[in-house]
């Protein structure tokens, strides 16, 4: 009989863990169970830019190996016939600062950063005293998890749509990986996990073709291939409520604004509120955990801040070793 593999949570991390072992253990069967799909879960709201700023205490090491393979995993989509249908690209942008600065460490493991050259630099207004140009990859999520849902189907994955409360409900699997975002919380009993508050919102500006980043990084405007563009973005540590707040939308665009004035005549279409699972690091790890007098394989994978979309396959690698150790594939990885 085939070992029975449990995915809990449906968004990045999930989608491309469940997909990653199907794709390294072709023998097992693996189930994703998740109470939203998309389009409505937290990563259906992400940006999707490939870049890992620094996740609390998670050695750079770690980041750089997840990053690096997730941008190779990337582009090996993009020279594929499906680029098109998953909603992978190369993106190219800006990022934007108040006070003088070096290049970011994360600018190593993306396609490419630089200086911005004076030219580039009027384009907004010469008024930051620092601007670097980068190019990588971005994931449009509205079609990435789709996408990355309906290969986990095409590959024999069974789909159940339940919310998961405790591990107890799928004790009966051989492994379990849980994904469960900021869930984890009470899933895992895990009092490290906050969520981290961001709202957004939905412009229509079909000439924006530009990405820039701004505020740390919490500021950002993202073109979409339909014509309109995200802006946002908030960030806000321990923040549970999930309702649009009216000065949030006034300060966001208020700052998309003074970046990119063309967008003061676009209008907005959407907006939305999601909560990235923050935590000290990311948990990564199998765990025995004891249930009814047994032990269960548990693989961790999550506490992504906001850079699950730009480690997800990464960990996905890292999650299905953890896997093969718990099903007893290998003594060691």
């Amino acid at each position: 009989m085939a070992q029975r593999i449990a995915v809990i949570g449906a968004g990045p991390i999930g989608l491309s863990s469940a997909v990653c072992i199907q794709e390294q253990l072709p023998g097992v069967q693996v189930t994703l169970i998740a109470e939203c799909f998309s389009p409505n879960t937290t990563g259906d709201c992400a940006a999707g830019l490939l870049i890992a700023h620094a996740i609390g205490k998670t050695p750079e090491h770690l980041t750089t190996e997840w990053v690096k393979s997730s941008l190779d995993r990337a582009l090996k989509i993009i020279n594929s016939p499906e680029a098109g249908v998953a909603g992978v690209e190369i993106i190219s942008g800006y990022v934007l600062h108040t006070s003088k600065k070096e290049l970011p460490a994360w600018g190593n493991n993306i396609l490419s950063m630089r200086e911005a050259t004076e030219q580039e630099r009027k384009i907004f207004g010469n008024v930051y005293p620092t601007v670097h140009a980068f190019t990588s990859v971005i994931s449009f999520c509205k079609q990435y998890l789709p996408w990355l849902l309906q290969k986990f189907r095409n590959n024999g994955g069974i789909v159940i749509q339940k919310r998961i409360q405790s591990f107890e409900e799928v004790q009966d699997y051989d492994v379990i990986v849980n994904c469960s975002g900021v869930g984890a919380r009470d899933i895992a009993n895990d009092p490290e996990v906050k969520p981290i508050r961001g709202q957004a919102l939905r412009l229509k500006a079909p000439w924006v073709k530009t990405c820039c980043l701004f505020h740390s990084g919490y500021g950002y405007i993202f073109p979409v291939p339909d014509g309109t563009v995200v802006v946002g973005g908030t960030y806000q540590v321990g923040d549970w409520n999930s309702k649009i707040d009216v000065k949030d939308r006034e300060e966001i665009l208020k700052n998309a604004f003074e970046v990119m004035p063309s967008l003061k005549i676009a209008p907005v279409i959407g907006e939305w509120v999601g909560q990235r699972p923050g935590r000290s690091e990311v948990r990564l790890e199998l765990e025995n955990v004891e249930l009814n007098g047994k032990k269960i394989k548990v693989v961790h994978n999550y506490g992504h801040g906001g850079s699950g979309v730009g480690l997800s396959w990464g960990c996905a690698e890292t999650a299905v070793g953890l896997v093969k150790r718990g099903i007893g594939c290998l003594s060691k990885i």
